[in-house]
């Protein structure tokens, strides 16, 4: 596999996901703001990318997000993520309304779920792709220390793993 492929693929579906502003000028001026809101990863996000000379537009337009629909959505989000604010996960809860549920884990960094030792949150999300455990409300998942975390998941990991691996196996046979 080329050593590029992983940016390559991120840059197809990223640019051909939405239409992108071709002007510089759009950039400098997102870049000046979000660089002021965001100091951390402003201009990661607002730099000019690829996706600025990409020479394909999206297939069809975005998905606006609603309240309509099934109520299966589950965001799951760190507290301090600095690559996407929690602000962000609660905009998208209201926007979704009844819909979804907003699972808020008291931990940094980005990426939540099973990259971290957090068993509060990872056992969210295996009970919800696993068996389709949908939570009743939006949920909290307190800071776990490590070590806490690492013989919880020792204790747990045996049967509820092993359950979740068995189920997804037969969901997947066709």
């Amino acid at each position: 596999m080329p050593s590029d492929n992983f940016t390559a693929s991120a840059m197809g579906i990223i640019c051909d996901d939405a239409a992108w502003p071709r002007l510089p000028l759009a950039y400098r001026t997102g870049l000046l703001l979000d660089t002021t809101l965001h100091p951390m990863f402003g201009e990661l996000g607002s730099n000019i990318w690829p996706c600025a000379y990409w020479s394909s537009q999206p297939a069809e337009a975005p998905v606006p997000i609603t309240s309509n629909g099934p109520s299966n959505v589950m965001i799951i989000q760190d507290l301090r993520d600095p690559a996407t604010p929690y602000e962000g996960a609660q905009s998208l809860r209201m926007h979704f309304g009844q819909r979804a549920r907003l699972v808020s884990v008291d931990q940094g960094g980005h990426a939540v779920a099973y990259l971290k030792p957090n068993m509060c949150a990872n056992d969210t999300v295996t009970a919800y792709l696993a068996h389709g455990t949908f939570p009743a409300s939006d949920s909290f998942c307190p800071a776990e220390s490590a070590q806490s975390a690492a013989l919880q998941a020792q204790q747990a990991q045996s049967a509820t793993k092993t359950q979740a691996i068995q189920t997804l196996l037969k969901r997947m046979k066709p």
